[in-house]
């Protein structure tokens, strides 16, 4: 669903929350290896018994790309102050 290929290694669990009646609200935030994906993010709302209620949001599919930074922490930092 969502276009994702693998949801457990795509989405991480960021809040859940009680929203009363037995329900509960869910936010998960769409990662790519471990960096989050800006704008990838799905909130659900499940039942007691943890059915699917609602599910809404938006995730970036496919996603690839370099997550490996060009520069070093000290560098990116002095750019960034200048």
């Amino acid at each position: 669903l969502f276009g994702l290929r693998n949801q457990a290694q795509e989405l991480r669990s960021e809040e859940a929350e009680e929203a009363g009646q037995g329900r509960s609200v869910v936010h998960f935030q769409q990662v790519y290896q471990d960096v989050p994906v800006l704008g990838g993010e799905l909130n659900v709302q499940l039942t007691d018994a943890n059915e699917l209620l609602v599910a809404n949001g938006e995730v970036l599919p496919g996603v690839s790309l370099d997550t490996n930074p060009d520069v070093g922490a000290g560098e990116a930092r002095k750019i960034a102050l200048a």
